[in-house]
């Protein structure tokens, strides 16, 4: 048999060509179609797993703002008692500066807590949704 020439080429007839072409456009739609709900899938699950981070930190911050709360308490009674407190000036002063301390140490850790618990948790997602990204198309070439 001869290899075809040129105009052999040219000449396939159609009822050779819209088939094959059908199909390989059909076997093509059906992949993207394949790669794209699993990539959705993938996408879903880490959103649900991202919503339930979201959920944990904003219990979390429910809880600084009952601290808060308590703490605001604990200096609304320090201020009661330090009425109360019939000694001398230098000891009230230094009483005073001791809580404000505390409050201050308590107050400075909340937002470095919970950026740090937040920037983890992004980067986490991003990373795992880049990697799966790039397991995606390599397994599609």
């Amino acid at each position: 048999m001869t290899p075809p020439s040129p105009t052999d080429i040219v000449n396939i007839p159609w009822e050779i060509i819209l088939p094959t072409a059908t199909a390989v456009l059909g076997a093509f739609g059906v992949t993207i179609r394949l790669l794209y709900k699993a990539f959705q899938k993938q996408l879903d699950e880490k959103t649900e797993h991202n919503h339930e981070l979201v959920v944990q930190l904003s219990e979390r911050v429910d809880k600084y703002y009952s601290a808060h709360e308590r703490l605001r308490d604990k200096w609304d009674e320090f201020l009661r008692e330090y009425l109360k407190i019939d000694s001398t000036r230098g000891q009230k002063v230094e009483a005073l500066f001791r809580v404000v301390d505390l409050m201050q140490k308590a107050v400075d850790g909340i937002p470095r807590n919970l950026n740090s618990k937040v920037e983890e948790a992004f980067t986490h997602s991003l990373s795992e949704l880049k990697l799966y990204v790039r397991e995606l198309v390599s397994k599609g070439h």
